[in-house]
């Protein structure tokens, strides 16, 4: 049976149209929307970001390096509530202003909650925790291209009702893991037992003796109770190496109950790091991705 004349100039011209049309849409999405007013809120050289809009739409609230800043929706009364160093999040009713910050000296890392009111005003320390600066880091993994350092401890985001602070931990196990070249995987081994395997490619002279050795780390989940000030064991996630999460890659859910973040996690096939949720009421964790790759 031959092909329909009469179906092959249907499917003709439905592919006129899908080209014209999706044309059409492209300059338009190009063309500038020549109605459309831009008012920058802020002609400074500063890093500014997190632009938020206050509850009844009158003030906006943003970032502005180091500083937690206000002005009206036009740019004007443009300023500097409070000097901050790490993210700010508001009440759930938008009255007050939370903030954290790090002070780092002699061995010890002293982390601080504050609190303010939207206008800047009532600025107080809510609590404040101590705890000794420690390092821990992957020499040894990927020489050719240097390793990975980073804190023991990471403060992360706030819970919804704000009386809470997630805290990641990481722990040097007694494991390491090895590259076998001629299995094609990786192998664990107890810590020292095994030298690290050189890993020679001919085609890529870059890596040419790369020796290529993960030290094992155990990654933990811990709450910072702001109400009783202390710093509260959660649950274990994974096994890993140190990589660092972004404060906004640890999210929260509605109800304060769970928290979703990546982590590292090592197997015989590759390093890859996996979404997990932690319940923090009963520690309860679970993997939900299984996915070769960054899972973020």
């Amino acid at each position: 049976m031959g092909f329909p004349k009469r179906l092959g100039i249907r499917i003709i011209v439905l592919i006129v149209i899908f080209i014209v049309t999706g044309t059409a849409s492209y300059i338009l999405l190009l063309a500038p929307n020549r109605g459309a007013k831009v008012t920058a809120l802020a002609n400074t050289s500063a890093d500014e970001r997190y632009p938020i809009w206050s509850p009844d739409g009158s003030k906006i609230f943003f970032r502005s390096d180091n500083w937690i800043c206000v002005c009206n929706p036009d740019g004007s009364r443009h300023e500097k509530l409070a000097k901050i160093e790490e993210d700010f999040v508001f009440s759930p009713d938008m009255r007050r202003v939370f903030h954290k910050k790090t002070v780092s000296n002699e061995g010890k890392v002293t982390y601080q909650a504050y609190v303010m009111d939207i206008d800047g005003e009532n600025r107080e320390k809510i609590a404040e925790l101590i705890l000794e600066e420690k390092y821990v880091d992957d020499t040894g993994y990927g020489d050719a291209i240097g390793h990975t350092i980073g804190p023991m401890y990471w403060m992360h985001s706030w819970s919804p009702d704000r009386t809470k602070i997630f805290f990641k931990k990481l722990e040097e196990t007694d494991y390491t893991w090895v590259y076998r070249e001629e299995e094609g995987k990786w192998k664990r081994y107890i810590a020292g037992t095994e030298p690290s395997i050189p890993v020679l490619q001919e085609e890529d002279p870059y890596w040419e003796g790369t020796k290529l050795i993960a030290t094992e780390h155990e990654s933990t989940a811990w709450i910072w109770d702001l109400k009783e000030n202390e710093l509260r064991f959660i649950a274990h996630l994974s096994y890993g190496i140190v990589h660092y999460n972004p404060t906004a890659e640890i999210v929260w859910s509605p109800d304060g109950k769970y928290v979703a973040l990546p982590c590292s996690e090592l197997s015989e096939t590759c390093e890859t790091e996996q979404i997990f949720v932690v319940n923090v009421e009963t520690g309860e964790s679970k993997r939900l991705t299984s996915f070769i790759g960054a899972n973020t």
